[in-house]
């Protein structure tokens, strides 16, 4: 296999040219563009079809979604990895849900980067750890409400059917069920 060819695409020069300079260290990396605008980088992948997008989010005029959209359509071979600053989940499932094959954030080492070059050249998808992290804590934040719910439920069940057998031994009836016995009552 030969040099996996890529394009770097960011707003910022000193991103770009710092991407550039450690992937192009790489004898298994070819970087073949290195672009500042979204409007370029679709003109650019549509022409030279690079194997790795590198593409950042926040970008004016035309945004990471927008520019990713775009050369999803002319270069479907081209495969994005979204980088961003940004570690919510939120951005990586909307980049994924267009069509990204990984996301990186800008936090993430230099080794994490071309394990998702390589991983997503594979046909895998790649996610950051950071990412993946704030992802497991969203989830067990979700478990933990949940059970928590559901303790509360059966607590108040306990409590519940004690009332009803404290006030069946003093009344004879149950006060859960009685307003259900006096609409029986007012029928017979």
């Amino acid at each position: 296999m030969g040099k996996i060819s890529v394009m770097i695409v960011d707003d910022h020069t000193l991103i770009r040219e710092t991407w550039s300079f450690l992937l192009g260290r790489d004898e298994k990396f070819e970087v073949i563009a290195e672009v500042g605008d979204g409007q370029r980088a679709i003109e650019i992948a549509r022409d030279k079809r690079p194997n790795i997008v590198l593409l950042d989010i926040n970008m004016a005029p035309l945004n990471g979604f927008d520019v990713l959209k775009m050369i999803r359509k002319l270069s479907p071979g081209s495969k994005v990895i979204a980088v961003s600053m940004h570690s919510q989940p939120a951005y990586a499932k909307k980049m994924l849900r267009l069509g990204a094959k990984g996301y990186v954030t800008k936090n993430s080492p230099r080794q994490e980067m071309v394990d998702a070059i390589m991983d997503v050249t594979a046909g895998n998808t790649y996610i950051c750890q950071e990412v993946k992290n704030i992802l497991s804590e969203q989830m067990l934040g979700e478990d933990e409400g949940a059970a928590k719910r559901i303790e509360l439920f059966i607590k108040k069940q306990v409590i519940a059917r004690w009332r009803c057998y404290k006030n069946s031994e003093t009344y004879g009836i149950c006060p859960i069920f009685t307003d259900k016995f006096k609409k029986i009552r007012r029928i017979t």
